[in-house]
């Protein structure tokens, strides 16, 4: 087990491409409505600037904020002001538009914890799980599920 561990570590490692900076400002503060069990629409549009190009996350975007396991939600809550942002500019990324690729929609995950000052090992461990996890959630037709 520790081996597939090391090797699911290195893996990721080697696929971090994180020679490309993105800055991430969020120009309206994210706004979250309870759905069903764990799910929650926003509830006003979000508009998000990486780098140069501006993005808008609709209203009514469905998102679970971050796929946390439930048992470690007492350590580390999806739902915490700083994770919620760059968690539902993630799940937009992810699912709704295929301008980025997943290395590069991950990259902007990291970033856009970093710009809201979330601690680096804390980003850098949630962009390991999303680089670990992540792969079956991400949609590259950009077509929101639908």
């Amino acid at each position: 087990m520790r081996k597939i561990i090391i090797i699911l570590l290195l893996f990721t490692l080697v696929s971090c491409k994180t020679n490309h900076d993105y800055k991430i400002w969020f120009l309206t503060p994210p706004c979250i409505t309870p759905h069903e069990k764990y799910r929650y629409y926003t509830c006003s549009d979000m508009e998000v600037l990486i780098n140069d190009s501006e993005l808008t996350i609709p209203k009514h975007f469905e998102t679970d904020l971050a796929s946390i396991p439930r048992f470690y939600w007492a350590f580390m809550t999806p739902s915490n002001s700083d994770f919620m942002g760059p968690s539902i500019l993630h799940d937009y990324l992810y699912r709704c538009t295929s301008i980025y690729t997943r290395i590069e929609s991950d990259n902007i995950f990291y970033y856009a914890l970093r710009d809201r000052d979330v601690s680096v090992y804390t980003s850098y461990k949630m962009y390991i799980a999303v680089r670990l996890f992540g792969a079956g959630n991400f949609d590259p037709k950009g077509s929101c599920g639908d």
